[in-house]
């Protein structure tokens, strides 16, 4: 084995909740198992973290790659994409691949740990090995770990700033307390919810209404889908939201080639009234998010939660939505990518919601723990989505 370098403050984070990321695509053509092995071959050699593992909070690279270990393949597709879920276990892979072979596509269900990838590099290894699939021919970009995203923080805050954070943060808790999602069994024990995870997958290009309305206001889709969810659950007063940021934007300075992994949730406590409209939710959301964002508020809450002295279980979240933007893949593959789902669990006790879009179609995955979250309320949110037009 290879000592590769030590795991940083953040992937360790994501390590101890055992985070990963499930990313579905499907790629037009006709192959064979022998081609989806030789492309995985390929993908392994070239990016040397998906041999990776972590031992005493290093990484720790595999000398020789066990094929079958990491790629598994499924004899059927249900709609639900459920069927193809996995659980990954850092100590033993930090990547894995089930796919199914039909007529004229084959179809994937790629699994990267958040320790090495988030949903931006999810992407540039779909792209990747599509284009190894495909035999396309182009310039190489070796990438190996990712590096620790805190080195190149424009700060990282003492530890009395996140105590004095923290403190405030629930009191404002506290003095106004966020609405929850209605939940079916509350008390239902943790170890047992966790086994219950169910996904819905909504693939529309009637979803892309909201990307218009969004564009037409000046509004961010993340905004949009966050209005929209909360006026179909039907609450009023504070709330709190859970939301994902980049934290590559906040760096001092970008080095050249380098692959990040630097996923930051946000937790924002928003105030919602009966006379609010789709756009005046959507507009105090995207403010409360631009100034979270710009300022010491998000470091300050990010590592409260990662140093535990906030605990989001104790949020009251309505629901957490992860907005991965447009999937950008190159010119050679773009037009072979028929559809890409993403999904990343976040917090047990709310909905969470991946957001992606690609060749004018979005796609909404949504992940709820069953039987804790009813499944009414599911729906609920799901009708909105799939009925939202511009005249609203």
């Amino acid at each position: 084995m290879t000592l590769l370098r030590e795991v940083s403050e953040i992937e360790q984070a994501y390590i101890r909740t055992n985070m990963s990321i499930y990313m579905r695509f499907g790629i037009q053509g006709d192959f064979s198992v022998q081609d989806v092995k030789h492309a995985m071959i390929k993908l392994v050699a070239k990016h040397t973290f998906l041999r990776a593992v972590i031992e005493d909070s290093v990484f720790v690279e595999k000398e020789q790659f066990d094929l079958d270990f990491h790629l598994e393949q499924v004899s059927l597709i249900e709609e639900n994409e459920i069927v193809f879920r996995r659980k990954l276990d850092f100590s033993e892979k930090l990547f894995h691949m089930i796919f199914h072979l039909e007529k004229g596509k084959v179809q994937f269900l790629l699994i990267v740990h958040h320790a090495i990838a988030d949903g931006a590099s999810a992407i540039f290894l779909a792209d990747d090995y599509a284009r190894f699939l495909l035999d396309v021919s182009y310039e190489e970009a070796r990438f190996s770990v990712p590096v620790p995203i805190e080195d190149f923080l424009d700060i990282i805050p003492s530890e009395k700033e996140i105590a004095e954070y923290s403190n405030t943060f629930l009191k404002k808790l506290e003095d106004h307390r966020p609405k929850s999602v209605p939940l079916l069994h509350p008390d239902a024990p943790v170890d047992l919810l966790m086994n219950k995870n169910t996904i819905l997958c909504i693939e529309s290009e009637r979803l892309m209404q909201i990307v218009d309305f969004a564009k037409e206001r000046k509004l961010s889709v993340n905004a949009v889908l966050t209005a929209l969810l909360i006026l179909s659950l039907k609450v009023q007063g504070n709330i709190c939201i859970g939301s994902s940021l980049d934290l590559r934007k906040r760096i001092k300075k970008v080095p050249q080639r380098v692959l990040f992994t630097a996923p930051v949730e946000a937790f924002l406590l928003i105030e919602v009234n009966q006379e609010d409209t789709l756009e005046s939710i959507a507009r105090s959301y995207q403010q409360k998010l631009v100034e979270h964002f710009s300022s010491k508020d998000l470091l300050l809450q990010h590592y409260s939660i990662l140093l535990r002295k906030l605990n989001p279980m104790d949020f009251g979240l309505l629901f957490y939505l992860s907005n991965v933007g447009k999937a950008n893949f190159s010119e050679s593959v773009s037009d072979k990518i028929l559809h890409l789902s993403f999904h990343a669990p976040a917090v047990i006790n709310c909905p969470f919601i991946a957001c992606v879009t690609h060749k004018e179609q979005m796609c909404l995955s949504l992940n709820y723990t069953d039987p804790w979250i009813a499944s009414s309320l599911v729906d609920q949110m799901m009708s909105s989505l799939s009925s939202f037009s511009l005249e609203k």
